[in-house]
């Protein structure tokens, strides 16, 4: 910690961006940033002409400028600070053409962690120093040419492999940000480890649910077919031991006793004589392994050690990164299937409040569900339909039992004490972010299409189409159903009635689609 701090030129017109990006610098831990901040493109042309920050974060909208406006004069002035241009939003034109006018990278705002901007920080630093080497290694050849030229073009060829290499470390970088897709991105390394480290083949292989074995999840470079074995023993293999060493192992010769290596006859198959593992570690757990093997004998130097533990780190991170997102993929499943629970419970406590009801919050969902496809509402909706169905009465839980239960006419006063239930759902449901799209239905559903509904008096295509669905199947469920105060009325009539609605009280078009919908399982009469 005793280091120089990072200095860091941000240049960006809007003080809440610059405080985001102040704490996400403040948030990454073992290296010090120092942030300067300048909101004025000709502030920044004199901040960089000074060269006294070590690279320059320059946001897209500037006021009537623009980032590449600005990054093309700074470029031209001569400016060897590294610029990460920040934008908005994605956009693939953008993106090459800051390239090409020469920024080191291009980050979307909104996507941004600490983890990626430390990254983006640390590849823009290190291509500045690999480009600087580059460039004093080019002067060199050029004053030394006659009497040093093998020197200098091995020299050259050296930096230009470790410029590759930080671009293949970049490119893994980007595969693990911009997808989720483990398959894809477990694909992308290992063409950069036969690349880089230039071995024959290369594998992943990824500890099992139990934690008792190794699995091969992706492999490269093969010529006799997929691994064999696919699963070998945590303490009886020696890809199983190098995975609980977690410890970079040496270079094996395959050519010797087979003893130790329970894939031999694999391997002498393939004509593989050396190979080599390391751990697949993140945050100290071990994920799996990533295996090279070659056909001729391998004498590698410490870059290409180095390497090979800047490809495993980078795996392991996209291992972590995947096991997360399943994680929080299933938590959410689990989360919703607990929600639906919740809902399916309140409608119940609804219909054993109402004796008379019992059943009916099931039937009208299915039925609304239905019809709602049929009117071809996503699946999207339909989640939401199902749930404000089922809630659709969740707003009489407030109406007194007197009231709600009396068995006679009601008069003047309890209408209006009965008529605030929709009022009820929409105050109880609204704070609920979850439920908030599924309130068109407990508070919508006593509208008409006449405009003579209530609570709000909604008229026509006012009326949320949903409420509209579930208004006509409220009827029909009702009408078509014993209560304790009439028989279920025959099918022709409860049709004729929906007819007779129909442009008035309901949407004739959601009447003719339910009526449709039912044909002709329904002219049984319910019991």
């Amino acid at each position: 910690m005793n280091e120089r701090p990072i200095r860091v030129l941000l240049v960006e017109d809007d003080e809440d961006d610059c405080l985001l990006t102040r704490h996400l610098l403040e948030t990454i831990e073992w290296v010090r940033y120092e942030l300067d901040w300048v909101c004025r493109p000709d502030a920044a042309l004199e901040t960089l002409d000074r060269r006294a920050h070590d690279v320059c974060l320059l946001d897209y909208r500037l006021g009537q400028e623009t980032g590449l406006d600005l990054l093309g004069a700074a470029i031209a002035g001569g400016c060897t600070t590294p610029i990460i241009l920040l934008t908005g939003q994605v956009d693939r034109a953008l993106d090459l053409e800051a390239m090409r006018r020469g920024a080191v990278d291009y980050l979307v705002k909104g996507t941004i962690t600490p983890e990626l901007l430390e990254r983006s920080i640390r590849y823009a630093l290190d291509r500045k120093r690999v480009e600087e080497a580059l460039r004093q290694a080019q002067a060199e050849l050029e004053r030394r040419v006659q009497e040093r030229t093998a020197e200098l073009a091995c020299a050259n060829a050296q930096l230009e492999q470790r410029l590759e290499r930080l671009s293949a470390l970049r490119r893994i970088d980007l595969a693990i940000t911009a997808s989720l897709d483990l398959r894809h991105t477990l694909d992308v390394v290992l063409t950069q480890v036969l690349d880089q480290l230039g071995v024959a083949a290369a594998a992943v292989l990824l500890v099992d649910a139990p934690g008792q074995a190794l699995e091969c999840a992706a492999a490269k470079g093969f010529r006799t077919g997929p691994v064999q074995p696919n699963r070998l023993p945590l303490g009886k293999s020696l890809a199983g031991r190098i995975a609980l060493s977690r410890r970079v192992s040496p270079i094996f010769d395959l050519t010797g006793p087979a003893d130790d290596f329970v894939r031999s006859t694999f391997t002498a198959h393939e004509g593989f004589v050396a190979y080599a593992a390391i751990p697949l570690i993140a945050k100290g757990q071990v994920h799996g392994l990533l295996e090279v093997f070659h056909r001729r004998a391998l004498e590698p130097g410490p870059e290409w050690w180095s390497f090979f533990e800047a490809l495993a780190g980078q795996t392991a991170i996209a291992l972590d990164n995947a096991t997360l997102f399943d994680d929080l993929q299933r938590a959410n499943r689990d989360l919703a299937v607990a929600y639906d629970a919740t809902i399916e419970g309140w409608s119940q406590v609804l219909d054993l409040r109402d004796r008379e009801t019992e059943g009916h919050s099931r039937r009208v969902t299915d039925l609304t569900l239905r019809v709602a496809r049929s009117l071809g509402m996503s699946p999207e909706q339909l989640v939401h339909i199902r749930r404000g169905a089922l809630l659709h009465d969740i707003g009489k839980l407030g109406i007194p039992d007197g009231i709600l239960l009396k068995p006679g006419p009601l008069g003047d006063d309890e209408w209006q004490v009965m008529r605030r239930h929709p009022q009820y759902a929409l105050e109880w449901l609204s704070p609920i972010t979850y439920l908030r799209p599924a309130l068109q239905i407990p508070h919508c559903h006593h509208e008409r299409w006449d405009g003579t509904g209530y609570p709000r008096g909604l008229k026509g295509e006012e009326i949320p189409l949903e409420a509209r669905i579930f208004a006509a199947v409220d009827i029909y469920d009702a009408l078509s159903h014993d209560r304790p105060y009439r028989k279920a009325w025959p099918a022709m009539q409860v049709h004729s009635h929906l007819r007779a609605l129909a442009g008035s009280h309901l949407d004739a078009q959601v009447v003719d689609v339910l009526l449709r919908t039912l044909a002709p399982d329904s002219f049984a009469q319910p019991n």
